[in-house]
């Protein structure tokens, strides 16, 4: 990329996401470019949104508290909640799909297979099967999400997940920790050598970074 290319990109800040403005940021540094002001404005506001855990809620949680006095709390936002609430309630009657199929199947039986019952059968059995995926995976995020509550304070950490709830008398890093899979960002909180899964993004590098901040503000 030339240097004059480079700074046509930057004069269409507007349409750039995060990951490019970074990606422009390093290279304009690398060839010597100074960006212009918009660019730096653009990159520090969105830099500080992931600061300020503002893209929390995109990963379906939600902060309290303030972060600037280390007195947090960090929980499943109202939003995530209806929304796994719907999808269960969807995944129900979608369920209710698969009766229908056994119809079909007696059809089939009593009159031979013809074009009509081929798709009716196909289509029930398909919608059965996505009702029962969407409610066993509204469930699984009810049951692990919905009391989930990571709080901050000087004391150290309250970590509640599941019915369960841990306590550390001290902040630090070596129970929290950040893995990563393919585009997956994982924050873990680690107990007797096991890791508790607690937020975690797929895809996205606005996510990911916020997952890594949130990471360092609960250890230190």
């Amino acid at each position: 990329m030339s240097k004059q290319q480079l700074v046509q990109l930057m004069e269409s800040v507007e349409s750039l996401n995060y990951q490019a403005l970074i990606a422009i940021h390093k290279r304009s540094e690398e060839l010597g470019v100074q960006p212009s002001e918009s660019f730096i404005k653009s990159l520090e506001f969105e830099k500080g949104k992931i600061d300020n855990l503002i893209y929390l809620k995109n990963l379906g949680f939600k902060l309290k508290g303030s972060i600037e006095l280390g007195l947090f709390e960090i929980v499943r936002s109202t939003s995530a909640k209806l929304i796994d609430l719907l999808t269960m309630l969807v995944g129900v009657c979608f369920i209710f799909f698969l009766p229908l199929t056994w119809n079909s199947i007696t059809l089939i039986i009593n009159d031979g297979l013809s074009f009509s019952t081929l798709v009716s059968l196909i289509a029930t059995l398909t919608i059965g099967i996505l009702g029962i995926t969407l409610f066993s995976k509204a469930v699984n995020r009810i049951a692990e999400y919905w009391n989930i509550g990571i709080i901050k304070d000087s004391n150290g950490l309250i970590i509640r997940k599941s019915g369960k709830e841990y306590v550390e008398s001290r902040l630090g890093s070596d129970f929290l920790d950040v893995s990563y899979g393919e585009n997956k960002t994982v924050l873990n909180y680690i107990v007797n050598e096991e890791k508790v899964s607690l937020i975690n993004s797929v895809g996205g590098v606005k996510q990911k970074l916020t997952i890594e901040r949130l990471q360092k503000l609960l250890s230190t």
